[in-house]
């Protein structure tokens, strides 16, 4: 009896390309280009729509219904501008060899000097 096969690496050019999109992404996309859907669009309008609302049911003191509505029209819009809109990573900045970025105040004041700022 033989051991288990020892693991081979990573096949170059094998996998899933980086930034393709899977089949659902693709079915979404065409369904909103289909619809001609623009999120941007659908958030103003459900702002705008809200704001009437609230406004119509303030003026009766009844504040649920326009709240709650809102909140919905603009989370199911948000949600769907995802897929249009990709969401903005965060960047970390480190200093030589990923370590901590080292700053002295003497460094950040003779920074402001050169800027012409005091």
């Amino acid at each position: 009896m033989t051991g288990p096969e020892p693991k081979r690496g990573k096949t170059p050019g094998s996998g899933r390309k980086k930034g393709s999109k899977n089949k659902r992404t693709k079915q979404l996309e065409e369904i909103l280009a289909k619809h001609d859907f623009e999120p941007a669009e659908k958030l103003v309008r459900c702002f705008n729509d809200a704001y009437k609302i609230f406004q119509m049911r303030a003026r009766r003191k009844n504040f649920v219904g326009a709240i709650s509505a809102l909140k919905v029209a603009g989370d199911f819009a948000a949600e769907l501008a995802q897929f249009k809109y990709p969401k903005y990573r965060s960047i970390e900045h480190s200093g030589p060899d990923g370590k901590p970025i080292a700053m002295t105040f003497t460094d950040f004041v003779s920074s402001l000097e050169d800027s012409g700022e005091e």
